[in-house]
């Protein structure tokens, strides 16, 4: 058992560690959906923001994908989170299969690296999330028989 002060200590440690996650997973959203809009190559996109639920769904040639937040290690030393990609019925809203994830530090490195890269992608940058969330999306329709 935990003392009240060790307790507390804890429990702030896990919601600075969640803050920052998602301040880092917000950030990724307001640069991937920068993939729809006028200036975009892509016309069969859309962002739909549920930011408060920490997801963001993506319609995409006629399918609904969801891209979650999930926080993995809040200890201090080792903020760790995963973006979860799932196909949901457009109905439902259901999940239908798991397509894919990638996990990132508190730093907002991810764990993917482009294949002629040495370093692995930074969710800050806009290049990088729009080619994360496009490789899970291509995984999404060519995995499910489009």
């Amino acid at each position: 058992m935990l003392t009240h002060k060790e307790l507390k200590e804890r429990m702030i440690t896990a919601i600075e560690g969640y803050k920052t996650l998602r301040s880092i997973f917000n950030g990724f959203y307001t640069h991937s959906a920068k993939l729809h809009g006028e200036e975009s190559l892509f016309e069969e996109i859309l962002f739909i923001p549920k930011l408060d639920i920490d997801s963001f769904d993506v319609l995409f040639v006629g399918r609904l994908f969801r891209f979650s937040l999930v926080v993995r290690s809040y200890e201090k030393s080792a903020v760790a989170g995963t973006i979860k990609c799932v196909e949901l019925d457009r109905i439902t809203n259901s999940p239908l299969a798991e397509v894919g994830s990638f996990n990132f530090t508190d730093a907002g490195v991810s764990d993917v690296k482009l294949p002629d890269a040495d370093k692995p992608l930074a969710m800050d940058q806009e290049n990088a999330a729009c080619y994360l969330v496009l490789n899970l999306l291509r995984g999404g329709i060519e995995n499910q028989g489009l």
